[in-house]
């Protein structure tokens, strides 16, 4: 046999090295039951792994961290002078500011291209597992996404700012109150104001001004629910609801926001 691999044989083979280390003749009669495929798929490793692996929720994204897309993604991002982490702290030895973590980055997409801010932390698993192609493809503009992640990085340093002056138990002191559980619909909020008034994603110098903005109409949608604590208000999809009805000035479901927005899903 060619190009032998083995897929989803790790816990065997570590137990056929480690028993060989102690007495090589311990091998001579084991039995493996194995089913062997000849294919020409380049993916079919991953497919496999990711199909009969048990332990999904904990290795989905290490499964997933050698797919094409992400590597094209990599040199994309690579070639405007970031460092995309397909694996966790793949690039710890460079500055942080340069670094960008699939995780964090597949939270921000589905704040922002699929509109579901409530799902970008509850639902944080599925973006290596079902989620994973919605989310990660060829179409994007790899310029608009390097400007998203530094807008999101603008909203991250108000958090931190915010929570350093006010603690994270603090609720009802002015309109940056809402970056503490509410930064994901933030950025859900940029994306509407921007669609709205036609405008694209601004580089580092204009962001500052958009989530200004965007943190006024989150705080103006939300400033009437007294009785809701805000980790709950934000991980219910009626807060995305009333962003949007806030926006328009009347009750507007996300179907009809859908067929009002064009895609921005363009080629790099």
């Amino acid at each position: 046999m060619d190009d032998l691999q083995i897929v989803n044989g790790a816990q065997t083979s570590h137990s056929l090295i480690v028993a060989a280390r102690r007495a090589r003749d311990s091998l001579e009669d084991v039995v493996l039951t194995v089913r062997v495929y000849a294919t020409g798929r380049t993916d079919i490793a991953e497919r496999v792994a990711v199909a009969t692996n048990s332990q999904a929720r904990i290795q989905s994204r290490d499964l997933r961290a050698n797919h094409p897309v992400l590597k094209k993604m990599e040199i994309a991002f690579a070639d405007r002078g970031y460092f995309f982490e397909r694996k966790r702290n793949m690039h710890a030895d460079r500055e942080e500011n340069h670094r960008i973590d699939a995780l964090k980055l597949g939270q921000i997409m589905i704040s922002y291209y699929l509109l579901e801010p409530e799902r970008a932390k509850a639902d944080s698993d599925s973006i290596f597992g079902e989620r994973f192609h919605a989310i990660f493809h060829e179409l994007h503009n790899m310029d608009e996404l390097c400007r998203l992640v530094e807008l999101h990085r603008v909203i991250e340093s108000m958090r931190d700012e915010y929570l350093a002056q006010n603690g994270d138990g603090v609720e009802g002191r002015g309109e940056r109150q809402y970056l503490i559980y509410g930064h994901w619909f933030i950025l859900f909020a940029v994306r509407l104001l921007l669609r709205r008034s036609n405008r694209v994603l601004p580089d580092k110098t204009g962001a500052e001004e958009i989530v200004n903005e965007a943190i006024g109409l989150v705080a103006r949608a939300c400033s009437q629910a007294k009785a809701v604590a805000h980790y709950q208000m934000f991980r219910s999809p009626r807060t995305r609801d009333k962003i949007m009805a806030e926006l328009s000035g009347k009750q507007l479901d996300l179907m009809d926001l859908l067929a009002a927005l064009p895609s921005d899903r363009q080629a790099a």
